[in-house]
């Protein structure tokens, strides 16, 4: 079985990574800066959604 990983970062982050993320197919998600603060991107609000 195993985890499933991915690194993310503004040129990588595209909506079917978004919906992968949604579907929770990640465990292990490491996300850069420009990813994780800027609050227009997509990901920002999938972090602020009820899980």
């Amino acid at each position: 079985m195993g985890l499933f990983a991915i690194d993310l970062n503004g040129r990588t982050y595209t909506d079917q990574i978004h919906e992968e993320l949604k579907r929770g197919k990640y465990q292990i998600i490491i996300a850069g800066p420009e990813t994780t603060l800027n609050p227009d991107k997509l990901f920002r609000k999938l972090l602020q959604m009820p899980s």
